[in-house]
């Protein structure tokens, strides 16, 4: 189990990696919080997760990593900071 933790842990923390990636900063910080929220989350219930919880949330946030690295790339391509409407 504690592997299992461990390893939801790291999933979360890559995510976080991916997440400081966007040039947004909406998805930045939205994508970001929502990582550190479940870590804070993870920590403090750490000894009443079951095994079949820390399953579910692997595989939620394995596939929500695997989408973040796709969409830091497409984002990132299509994202100006300058502002569309002329004075």
């Amino acid at each position: 189990m504690n592997k299992k933790v461990d390893m939801l842990i790291s999933t979360l923390n890559r995510i976080k990696d991916v997440s400081l990636k966007f040039k947004n900063p909406s998805f930045n910080h939205y994508f970001s919080k929502k990582a550190e929220d479940c870590l804070e989350m993870v920590n403090n219930k750490r000894e009443n997760l079951t095994e079949e919880d820390v399953e579910k949330l692997i595989n939620e946030y394995s596939e929500l990593e695997n989408v973040l690295n796709r969409q830091t790339t497409v984002q990132n391509l299509y994202y100006s900071d300058k502002t569309d409407v002329d004075k």
